[in-house]
């Protein structure tokens, strides 16, 4: 049966299979996509039993998983449904010895169908609609043989995008949702509305990358930006929309070849130089970063002090840098990814109550995110108390479950390098780690996952791809808990040596640059 215009209602949830949603009592749940994917399978089953087998085969696609990667996941689900209720199986039950069963009744409907709920709604807007003044102008066309105006009549295309691009720029949860869905009426209208479809690209990125939205939301995203790059290939913003899905997939290159050809078309544009500069930095191309930051200072850029401060930091201008972190913390006190990288700062400079103050202070502040309780953990293991690494951890986990670097240190807390068989550390890795992956930092995370269970030439082979891609965090990997034997690894520390130089070369094309501001990089003149 065809799922892709299909909602089911099961007790007090509704799932649109098309939109990848699940509303319960009219809350919008986060379903991160291999819960969602969970749900759906139980969902089409039910009553059925699923077994094990068959939860790997339809949500892993058969991926090498094991039972207790299955386990947990049927427990992150029950959890996101129950919403505090005590009784975890009122959706999901347990067969003992053969798998799970889905337990309310299933309804089955197309998404044109209307729920009474709907028809009620519709009642009472018309109702409200005859007291207004459209309405009353309904009546008098009626008496004079007009036709009834249409809504396209009474709220332009244009009014819809105007109006999407105003919440986008907010950078909210809820703004960026609401932008979402006028962008649609506006496509609704105007299928070619190159502005509206860049809007909508550009809303679902950021869902994807700001607000944990699943993945699967991209696929449309590329779409709509390439349909409007096929339709104006002059529109710069088009262009950029098409970089970030690049950039949201982890298509570097492409993202960067997008990001360039927005800006050759227009040069102006801060954000889309701002986006430029922080994937230069990711690729090792430092000087080049912190030249198109500096072209873009003073405008009003959210993540510019920040990534100003850790370009200057992989470059080796601690001082500095250091002040432009704290500048971005103070200015951006909910930017979780300032508090992020400043908490790191301090941390690969060995300040681990500096860093910890930083984390507890952002905690404190009600940032709800798990980077900051990944590096609450690593200080934590740093300080040998284990019991408060594996909580800072397991908080991570329980913020974002979807989470790749949280997942991999809780993993890596609770299973001893001399007691975890290959086979489990092996699942790990195919469950949370893509044998394409283009992002250095991801790769970086791979090698930390070998070089825990001492597979040395795996950590070496790794890292050394992280490097080819741009690497240059050295520093970080001098104080990660994990990593304290890999000093006995000659390839490892020649890697080390290799980033250092290759930051020595960018450091040195900065000091002789003619772009470089004179007062730039002496903290005296702050």
């Amino acid at each position: 049966m065809n799922n892709s215009h299909r909602l089911m209602i099961s007790h007090d949830l509704v799932i649109d299979l098309h939109h990848q949603t699940v509303h319960q009592a009219d809350e919008l749940l986060q379903l991160p996509h291999l819960s969602f994917q969970m749900l759906r399978v139980l969902l089409d089953s039910a009553p059925d039993v699923v077994s094990i087998d068959g939860l790997i085969q339809q949500v892993w696609d058969n991926r090498t998983v094991s039972d207790e990667t299955v386990t947990q996941r049927v427990a992150l689900l029950r959890k996101a449904l129950q919403r505090g209720s005590a009784d975890n199986t009122r959706y999901i039950q347990s067969i003992r010895g053969q798998g799970y069963r889905w337990q309310p009744p299933v309804q089955q409907k197309s998404s044109g169908q209307t729920t009474r709920r709907s028809v009620l709604w519709w009642i009472t807007t018309a109702a409200v609609l005859l007291l207004t003044t459209s309405g009353l102008l309904w009546f008098d066309q009626q008496r004079s043989g007009k036709n009834q105006p249409t809504i396209k009549s009474l709220m332009p295309t244009s009014e819809y995008t105007t109006q999407g691009w105003q919440y986008l720029d907010k950078h909210e949860s809820k703004s960026v949702r609401l932008a979402a869905d006028l962008f649609r009426k506006a496509l609704e209208q105007q299928p070619d509305d190159v502005n509206a479809l860049t809007g909508l690209s550009i809303a679902l990125s950021h869902q994807v990358t700001k607000f944990n939205q699943s993945a699967v939301i991209l696929t449309e995203a590329r779409q709509l930006a390439e349909l409007a790059v096929e339709l104006n290939s002059s529109h710069a913003q088009a262009w950029a929309a098409l970089a970030f899905v690049h950039d949201a997939n982890g298509d570097i290159d492409q993202a960067i070849s997008g990001y360039e050809k927005a800006i050759s078309l227009d040069p102006d544009n801060t954000s889309t130089i701002s986006s430029l500069a922080y994937l230069y930095g990711v690729k090792g191309r430092l000087a080049e970063a912190l030249q198109l930051n500096i072209s873009v200072l003073g405008s009003q850029q959210l993540y510019l002090h920040v990534q100003l401060a850790h370009v200057l930091d992989l470059l080796g201008f601690e001082a500095v840098a250091e002040i432009w972190y704290q500048r971005a913390d103070e200015l951006s006190p909910d930017n979780v990814f300032a508090t992020h990288q400043m908490a790191r700062f301090y941390l690969s400079q060995g300040r681990f109550g500096d860093a910890s103050e930083v984390v507890q202070a952002a905690i404190n502040r009600g940032i709800r995110r798990p980077e900051l309780w990944v590096v609450s953990g690593i200080i934590a293991w740093l300080g040998q108390d284990v019991p408060a690494a594996e909580d800072a951890f397991m908080h991570a986990v329980e913020l974002d479950p979807e989470d790749t670097e949280s997942q991999l240190w809780l993993f890596m807390l609770r299973n001893d390098a001399k007691l975890t068989s290959p086979q489990q550390w092996r699942d790990f890795a195919s469950t949370w780690f893509s044998v394409t992956e283009q992002w250095p930092d991801t790769l970086v995370l791979q090698a930390l996952l070998y070089a825990r269970f001492n597979q040395a030439e795996q950590a070496v082979t790794a890292l050394r791809l992280a490097v080819k891609r741009g690497y240059a965090n050295h520093q970080w990997l001098r104080y990660l808990p994990v990593l304290h034997h890999t000093s006995q690894w000659p390839e490892w520390l020649a890697l080390i040596e290799q980033m250092q130089e290759n930051v020595g070369n960018q450091r040195q094309m900065v000091l002789d640059a003619a772009w470089l501001p004179n007062d730039l990089l002496d903290p005296q003149g702050y």
